[in-house]
């Protein structure tokens, strides 16, 4: 199964840290001289949603698939042009407020509405291109296949596949403005095949003992179609070498409400549950959609 991974920290039992990427340059070179692309300001969007209130499309009142438990999910559309492709999310402890990426190179940013512990709703979205650090957008470099993202307190981190770049954005302090520049990585990174770079960027605290690594992954072929995992891997297991694995938590197929899954969030909810939320990314497509599913994550 090939696969592609999203991944997340689960310090003990108690408490959940997650942690995603994704990254993107830009720059304009014309002539002889280096032009600077203006970038669009960020704009408020409207995002329409309905509800998906099963998961198993033939057992609608079936909600508990192993150790997950479902919640509820939308179907996201808009109009605006720059909207779709979503690759990686992060849903901040409030469980509300959301920031996540296109693989275009651009934000997306907003705040998740409840009907109790349903989603029900898009509030307050706006997108903006991610930036470079001259300030203009990191698409105009080619730097664009942004893929997945992390955080660590007011910094985050983008990772480009394509160009095996990661990015690191003042996102506390400048929010969507915030310019990326890039770090320095390994050898071994910087000379991946082009388009089997870095899809997924854990961030792991110093000095942090036990926990576990959450991993969505997924695959397509034309005779078995889309296929959806989630997998649970000890922390520990993770060192230089290893060959690790993990308890599957979730197998889907397309007789489940899925479409081509690439972000995953881990918050807690207001109860202390583990809440997973999952983003779909529909290429642009007029065939796929942007789907945002949440479950429950029983505690072991």
């Amino acid at each position: 199964m090939r696969t592609r991974t999203r991944r997340f920290i689960l310090p003990c039992r108690k408490r959940i840290h997650v942690f995603l990427a994704g990254i993107v340059f830009s720059a304009l070179l014309m002539g002889s001289s280096q032009v600077l692309m203006a970038a669009e300001p960020p704009v408020a969007i409207e995002i329409s949603t309905r509800p998906i209130t099963a998961f198993d499309i033939a057992h609608s009142s079936r909600r508990q698939f192993g150790s997950l438990q479902f919640r509820g999910g939308l179907v996201l559309r808009s109009t605006y042009r720059h909207f779709g492709g979503l690759s990686a999310i992060r849903v901040a402890p409030n469980g509300a407020d959301f920031i996540a990426l296109t693989d275009k190179g651009w934000w997306l940013r907003g705040r998740i509405l409840y009907d109790g512990t349903r989603p029900s709703a898009i509030a307050n979205a706006e997108m903006a291109p991610m930036l470079g650090p001259d300030g203009a957008p990191l698409a105009a470099r080619g730097w664009y296949d942004t893929e997945s993202i992390a955080q660590d307190g007011d910094t985050v981190y983008v990772g480009i596949e394509r160009v095996h770049q990661i990015v690191r954005f003042n996102y506390g302090k400048d929010g969507l403005l915030a310019r990326g520049y890039p770090i320095a990585l390994p050898r071994a990174v910087r000379s991946l095949p082009s388009n089997k770079g870095l899809e997924a960027l854990v961030f792991i605290p110093q000095g942090l003992r036990g926990g576990d690594l959450l991993l969505l992954e997924r695959k397509f072929n034309w005779t078995d179609g889309l296929g959806v995992r989630m997998r649970r891997i000890a922390l520990a297991e993770v060192r230089a070498g290893a060959l690790v694995d993990g308890a599957v938590l979730l197998e889907a197929d397309l007789g489940h409400e899925i479409d081509n899954m690439e972000g995953l969030s881990v918050h807690r909810g207001a109860g202390g549950e583990t809440v997973l939320t999952l983003v779909s990314d529909d290429n642009f497509s007029i065939i796929q959609r942007t789907l945002l599913l949440q479950f429950a994550l029983s505690e072991r």
